[in-house]
């Protein structure tokens, strides 16, 4: 997600440095770097106080979307992953039980698992994938989520100004 800034950087004279803040995608967090640009931004913006920054929510990237159903997924997942003492890892099989459920909450049926191409094959990484696979699609990006993001990353860049 980049945000432009070309007036910003025509009437300040940072160059291209200015004239985009980028995020990771799905992310409103802004990096260091970034965090560097909108600081100078904020500073330059001092020094010209008749001049007013309007951020424009733009369109997201399919980086974005990829990202906010890879969270959303991992966020219906997690509640089924909670470890039975604190510190326990999330082992495979505990992995493989939860996306389980969720398959029997989402499909309502319980999974039927692919033959294993072979007697020696990782029926559990199979099965994981199988899982995976089929659940992702119903995670989709909504238009409220989309819209949520970008109006955190215009916050983040017009925080500081």
């Amino acid at each position: 997600m980049t945000a432009p800034f070309k007036l910003l950087v025509s009437l300040f004279g940072k160059g291209d440095e200015l004239e985009y803040v980028d995020f990771r995608a799905g992310s409103a967090a802004l990096t260091p770097d970034q965090q560097e640009k909108v600081a100078t931004l904020a500073k330059a913006m001092a020094e010209r106080p008749e001049i007013r920054l309007d951020v424009p929510l733009r369109a997201l990237t399919p980086a974005d979307d990829t990202a906010l159903a890879r969270s959303s997924f991992e966020a219906a997942l997690a509640p089924l992953l909670r470890p039975a003492a604190p510190g326990d890892p999330v082992t495979r099989d505990r992995r493989l039980a939860a996306l389980a459920q969720l398959y029997q909450q989402q499909m309502g049926a319980a999974p039927i698992y692919p033959a294993p191409p072979a007697a020696d094959a990782d029926v559990v990484s199979i099965n994981i994938t199988f899982l995976e696979d089929a659940l992702r699609p119903r995670f989709t990006v909504t238009a409220s989520q989309r819209e949520q993001l970008a109006r955190s990353r215009a916050m983040q860049c017009k925080a500081p100004c």
